[in-house]
């Protein structure tokens, strides 16, 4: 028997989003928020905003954010336009943009680091500079076929509360 999950209302949105903030301990914990916040109202899958790249935003007549998402397994292209949340910043997904982008650790094309969905791997910064050779750099780019063995911080949670579950709204 399959079971669906429930329908992810705007309060259950902002309950997510608003713990990924309060605990954030890295710029990954934005990214997550972004990704919430923009399927939510794009109804698209993860995989599909994997492939935005900062080429396409644009800004229309009336201050609107227009974003041009690529589907993933249609390739076809659609619009989405974004206006600022008026009830609450914390579900605005123009705020969730704009926290993504500043949380950056380096500059990339993509407005969301999501390279376990893109198949691309965006690694730590290559200790690059000016006196280092572009095939070098290029080299140190292309040396991502090792597993990570960094291990992840043990962090203490600063509230208790029951767990959010997202995974019951994400695919």
């Amino acid at each position: 028997m399959v079971t669906k999950a429930p329908a992810c209302t705007k309060a259950d949105l902002r309950s997510m989003i608003d713990g990924l903030y309060f605990d954030a301990s890295s710029a990954k914990e934005y990214q997550d928020a972004a990704v919430l916040s923009i399927m939510w109202y794009a109804l698209g899958r993860a995989s599909d905003l994997a492939f935005i790249r900062k080429r396409n935003l644009s800004v229309g007549s009336g201050n609107v954010l227009f974003l041009r998402l690529i589907r993933a397994k249609t390739s076809e292209e659609q619009g989405l336009s974004l206006f600022p949340g008026k009830s609450s910043f914390i579900t605005c997904p123009l705020h969730a943009i704009a926290m993504a982008l500043a949380m950056q650790t380096f500059p990339v094309s993509s407005i969301l680091d999501l390279e376990h969905l893109s198949g691309l791997n965006v690694g730590d910064e290559a200790p690059a500079t000016e006196a280092t050779p572009l095939t070098d750099a290029l080299v140190y780019c292309s040396d991502d076929d090792e597993p990570a063995t960094a291990t992840p911080e043990a962090t203490s949670p600063r509230r208790k509360s029951t767990p959010l579950k997202m995974q019951g709204y994400v695919n």
